[in-house]
């Protein structure tokens, strides 16, 4: 820097003449560009912390429609295990309504024709008999895979609502380093 008494300062007549009024109106114009690039910092920066908000929001929702259908499924596997296991515990009641066909009276291509319809209700029954256990069990992957998707967004989305991913960082930095160049100008 120069001192305000050196001669080289005071013969050159275009700084003596910008060193009050041109300098400050230089001031107020950088400080008025700076303020206007910070405003439009902090607008695009909290653009973007919007756009994560909204992300997360979305996150949330559908891990809790992942989580209550989940949980829906999984009853839906309860019952039918409860189901399997009264099964077990009591008999099965199904072979007391069926009725026999009496094949008295009947030709031999009659009695064929029962007979064969009777093995296919038996294997009908049999088949139906084997799918609650294989319901109930698939009831109950579907409803754990939910579960855990469900899960997995909401801790996603939960992560992304923390305060601090929320504040403008970049737009705090440059505030900082401005403020600070502008002390060390002064």
């Amino acid at each position: 820097m120069t001192h305000p008494d050196d001669p080289d300062r005071l013969a050159d007549p275009v700084r003596a003449s910008r060193s009050a009024g041109g300098l400050a109106g230089d001031v107020v114009r950088h400080a008025s560009n700076l303020a206007q690039r910070e405003i439009q910092l902090v607008k695009a920066e909290m653009s973007e912390k919007a756009a994560q908000l909204k992300a997360a929001i979305g996150e949330l929702i559908a891990g809790t429609v992942l989580v209550m259908v989940s949980l829906g499924i999984l009853l839906s596997a309860l019952v039918s295990g409860v189901a399997r296991l009264l099964v077990g515990l009591f008999g099965d009641d199904a072979s007391a309504g069926r009725e026999v066909v009496a094949l008295d009276g009947l030709d031999e291509g009659q009695v064929q024709v029962v007979t064969a319809l009777n093995r296919n209700v038996e294997a009908a029954l049999d088949a139906a008999r084997t799918l609650p256990t294989y319901e109930g069990l698939a009831a109950l992957l579907v409803g754990v895979v939910f579960a855990i998707i469900g899960a997995l967004l909401l801790r996603n989305g939960l992560s992304k609502l923390d305060p601090g991913n929320l504040v403008p960082d970049r737009t705090i930095r440059q505030v900082k380093k401005d403020g600070q160049m502008a002390r060390e100008q002064v």
